[in-house]
């Protein structure tokens, strides 16, 4: 018998992971919630320029060399693809208090001087809330923009409740590329290329993993299609979910339990929370901007503190929110959030923006947390959450095999983070059931 292999998720991690077990000649069947390929990295084009959704800029790529193995592979999985990926032009900022133009060069010297506390922090092995060592706030209001882009904007949630380890272990090697497609339609045709590429690899949409038996001589996975459960066999499972799927009450079961520390590492990364509302007008705003404009808002009670102003060079505005606020967002129907954001960005530019809409579909809204199959946006670890990350990815008796933006230490929430996971996973399955693998060939 052949080696037979189930991989659960269809995003960066789940693909790289069945292309690699697939190489190698095992069977591989992946398991998919949603009806498409790439998890958490989505391209919409319903306003008639690439809105990624997700995930958006490819961090860490070390332009000098696509091949180093700690660049970005998404940039060399581009190239590959026959369209290069290309290093993110200087961007214009702007800091506004209210409607008054700020200093950006005091806010980023207020953020340097936050983010080094924080990893500073984390360096000497403390394992505390970032909000513990930062500088108290003051009165001064570019402190209220630089805490919102270190917290809710950057991890997803606020100061209070992330690890000053965890940040410190990030690498800040490479620079920030981007692909003219967007990001979650890189990934769309990576995932193409894997699922045409390997007869022995078949992705089925729409299965909704409900339960994982593993303590039996094979790993049974009951998934529910149409309303009815399927039950899938393998020798092993390499699960690619979101951390908040596995934690909600009703999220996916595993019997026998999971060991007692892989389920604490699950308990020490939630998901934060995140949320883009893009809004297309007739022209572009602000007079002579350069494209990708970035404003920064510190004035009235707003969950909207960052805008980006004519994406890729098109008339489409994005507003961000992140972290608890983005998550109160969840409550509201879109038409209301993207009213909330058209009015923070009118605050921002002391002008009224309605009339200037484009024509409908103007307005595009998007909260990672009421999706069921992700119910947050990336990973952030607990204060005191230690070595979550790499027991999580720990093999667990040669049958459960754990990989994601969540396992990977140096570049959590990130799609290159996922897939070097994927990768790892393989590896690990591969190292595990070699016999079983040479005596096929």
């Amino acid at each position: 018998m052949a080696l037979n292999i189930v991989v659960i998720g269809a995003g960066a991690a789940g693909l790289k992971a069945a292309r690699d077990l697939a190489r190698k000649g095992a069977t591989v069947t992946v398991l998919e919630a949603r009806n498409r390929v790439g998890g958490r990295a989505w391209t919409d084009t319903s306003l008639g320029t690439p809105v990624d959704l997700g995930c958006r800029w490819l961090h860490g790529v070390i332009s000098k060399d696509l091949t180093n193995p700690r660049s970005n592979p998404w940039a060399r999985i581009a190239r590959q693809l026959g369209t290069e990926a290309y290093e993110e032009p200087e961007i214009e900022n702007h800091l506004f208090h209210g409607t008054t133009e700020g200093e950006m060069e005091m806010l980023w010297n207020v953020y340097d001087e936050l983010e080094r506390s924080i990893v500073e922090a984390g360096e000497q092995g403390q394992d505390r809330a970032a909000s513990e060592v930062v500088p108290l706030p003051g009165a001064r209001p570019v402190a209220l923009v630089a805490r919102t882009m270190l917290g809710p904007l950057e991890e997803s949630t606020e100061l209070d409740n992330f690890s000053t380890l965890d940040k410190a272990r990030v690498s800040d090697e490479g620079s920030n590329f981007l692909w003219s497609k967007g990001y979650g339609e890189l990934i769309k045709s990576y995932g193409k290329r894997v699922c045409e590429g390997y007869d022995k690899l078949k992705i089925h949409f729409s299965h909704v993993v409900k339960r994982i038996l593993w303590d039996g001589p094979t790993v049974r996975v009951k998934v529910e299609v149409e309303g009815k459960d399927v039950l899938f066999e393998a020798d092993a499972v390499v699960v690619t979910v979101p951390t908040a799927c596995i934690n909600d009450e009703d999220g996916l079961k595993f019997e026998p339990p999971l060991p007692t520390q892989t389920r604490t590492a699950l308990t020490n990364l939630p998901l934060g929370h995140y949320l883009k509302v893009a809004l297309k007008f007739k022209d572009k705003l602000m007079e002579q901007p350069r494209n990708n404009c970035t404003l920064y808002q510190s004035g009235g009670d707003t969950p909207f503190r960052k805008f980006t102003l004519n994406l890729d060079g098109s008339t489409i505005a994005v507003a961000y929110a992140g972290g608890q606020r983005a998550a109160e967002l969840a409550m509201h129907p879109p038409e209301d959030v993207a009213r909330l954001a058209l009015e923070a960005l009118e605050l921002t530019l002391g002008d009224k923006l309605g009339d200037k809409l484009a024509d409908p579909p103007n307005q595009l809204v998007y909260n990672w947390t009421t999706d069921p199959f992700s119910r947050g946006a990336y990973s952030y670890m607990r204060p005191g959450g230690g070595d979550a990350r790499k027991v999580l990815a720990t093999p667990i008796d040669g049958r459960l095999y754990f990989a994601g933006e969540a396992c990977w230490v140096t570049a959590y929430g990130t799609a290159h983070g996922a897939y070097w996971s994927g990768k790892q996973a393989a590896l690990n399955v591969l190292r595990d059931w070699s016999s079983k693998l040479t005596s096929t060939q």
